[in-house]
């Protein structure tokens, strides 16, 4: 298992994720514009999401996990899982989402079209069974915690947490020489606090 993300793979992950976020915004212009006027948008989109990804890694505002594979998982000291819906803010997010979507569903049902409206209800299906039934799954290894969120596992390693603090099920863990922080939720609160509290924490 590699201890470090190079700077390469950085790049190159913000590269993809810029691409990944202007083919929505371009997706989303297609419905409304022609293609010509949403392929600028995709192109505008990409440069802007790159130039401000690039800002945050260079004020290191933004953090890079290391990505792990199923079987670096195996052996777990304590494994737990929530739905993004436990969070206040990914819930509010997904009912907003929700919500556009279905107006917009509804927009194209009325003027009949047909091909519009079923992607967009596909899409919102989607969301609304991805926030409220898909569960992020929670990994203490002896490397750190792994989170596993069924087609990616990344990992957030003891050396990059500056503090974990348990409140409830809600925990907060607080990033080092960055203002970040990770929150998350376990099932079994005192057994995740005696794990950690064995590696300083």
């Amino acid at each position: 298992m590699q201890k470090s993300v190079s700077e390469p793979d950085k790049i190159l992950r913000i590269v993809l994720f810029s691409v990944y976020l202007a083919f929505i915004v371009f997706f989303v212009f297609l419905f409304f514009k022609g293609l010509k006027f949403s392929l600028i948008v995709f192109y505008v989109s990409t440069a802007y999401f790159v130039i401000v990804f690039l800002f945050l890694a260079i004020t290191r505002n933004l953090h890079f996990n290391i990505l792990l594979s199923r079987k670096d998982i195996r052996r777990t000291l304590f494994s737990s899982n929530f739905p993004l819906t436990k969070s206040m803010f990914f819930k509010a997010i997904s009912w907003v989402a929700i919500g556009c979507l279905a107006v917009m569903t509804g927009f194209y049902f009325y003027f009949g079209l047909w091909v519009h409206a079923t992607v967009l209800l596909v899409i919102a299906l989607f969301a609304y069974f991805y926030f409220n039934h898909h569960k992020i799954g929670i990994h203490v290894i002896s490397e750190g915690i792994a989170f596993d969120y069924g087609e990616i596992i990344v990992l957030l390693q003891w050396s990059e947490i500056k503090k974990i603090t348990v409140k409830g099920n809600s925990v907060v863990a607080e990033l080092k020489e960055k203002r970040i922080k990770r929150k998350f939720y376990v099932n079994n609160p005192e057994e995740f606090r005696k794990i950690v509290k064995k590696f300083g924490f």
